[in-house]
């Protein structure tokens, strides 16, 4: 860190929130359908923001991230219930596409956890031997 300090590479202290963050990503240019934006704003307000809204981008850790879905599969919907695996889902992508566009952005680059906007790759799953069997033949 202190040589990131001498060379002028750390970045500049930012209070921009995940919140900020998806605002502007939707309130810019962005190339997305009409209906979409209005999907994302819902999905933003009812999902993301109640739980990871006012974390400050720098001190947004992958943990919180990665905890937070499991949270909306608990208690994320209306009065507490539950929420269906495909909104889950579609609230993660909004999530990320935000903090993927603020990266790409440069005036955000220096904002984010340089791990907190990386998609996890999936694992691919290991075949049964059956399927090995068949794919030898």
């Amino acid at each position: 860190m202190l040589a990131q300090a001498d060379t002028g590479m750390l970045p500049e202290p930012s209070r921009m929130t995940v919140k900020e963050c998806i605002a502007t990503w939707l309130d810019g240019a962005h190339g997305l359908a009409p209906k979409t934006v209005e999907r994302y704003w819902q999905l933003a307000e009812q999902q993301i923001y109640p739980h990871l809204g006012t974390s400050v981008l720098q001190k947004l850790k992958p943990a919180k991230v990665q905890e937070w879905p499991g949270i909306l599969f608990k208690s994320g919907g209306k009065d507490g219930k539950p929420l269906s695996a495909q909104t889950v889902t579609h609230a993660n992508r909004v999530l990320h596409r935000a903090l993927e566009r603020g990266v790409e952005n440069e005036t955000w680059l220096a904002m984010l956890p340089p791990s907190s906007a990386r998609r996890r790759s999936r694992r691919r799953r290991s075949r049964s031997s059956a399927q090995r069997r068949w794919a030898q033949l």
